[in-house]
């Protein structure tokens, strides 16, 4: 389903900004979650510098 189609059907659709994660963002860490380290490793939305790309809000 699209958004569109789920806004014809009465579905609210909510839009949520992620964290950038920053290559040291753990590195103070005493106590990280593995769900944490995992993320570190992917670094899914991470920042991308020097090419003008950023998914800062």
């Amino acid at each position: 389903m699209t958004v569109e189609g789920a806004r014809k059907a009465g579905i609210r659709v909510f839009y949520v900004p992620h964290h950038s994660f920053e290559p040291n963002d753990f590195d103070s860490w005493l106590h990280p979650t593995a769900y944490q380290l995992k993320a570190k490793q992917g670094q899914l939305f991470a920042k991308i510098y020097g090419v003008g790309i950023s998914s800062d809000y």
